[in-house]
């Protein structure tokens, strides 16, 4: 994949905000970090992310990125940036996962009318003290 910033278009801020970012959870599975010049670590082994794949042949669309990790392709966009959300897709069979910014939040599964609150803020509410 090409690193980080090295293409144009809609899809640089993305690149841009991702690059060096984390923790964050993906599918509920943590830890997953977006680390500069294309770096992807996750839980299942490392990876790569862009906005081309290693062939270049692929460009992801304006505003996503691809993350391609343990022999899966998956196009990442934004879902909503003020609760960090991203939401992938995987390139096999269109499946739709939810990639967020911190440990999973706990919840019982329905996102409808849930406040956004995100590991810092719950963290903080439970009395951890800032770092």
């Amino acid at each position: 994949l090409e690193a980080a910033g090295e293409a144009g278009g809609a899809n640089v801020s993305l690149v841009e905000e991702l690059a060096g970012s984390g923790p964050w959870s993906w599918a509920g599975m943590f830890p997953l970090g977006f680390m500069r010049g294309g770096q992807l670590i996750t839980p299942w082994g490392d990876g790569t992310w862009g906005v081309t794949r290693s062939s270049g042949s692929e460009v992801a669309p304006a505003g996503a990125v691809f993350a391609d990790f343990a022999n899966s392709f998956h196009t990442v966009r934004l879902k909503d940036r003020h609760c960090l959300k991203l939401e992938s897709t995987r390139k096999v069979d269109g499946e739709h996962v939810s990639v967020e910014f911190g440990p999973p939040a706990e919840f019982d599964g329905r996102d409808e009318g849930r406040e956004c609150k995100s590991w810092f803020s719950r963290a903080v509410e439970a009395g951890a003290a800032p770092p």
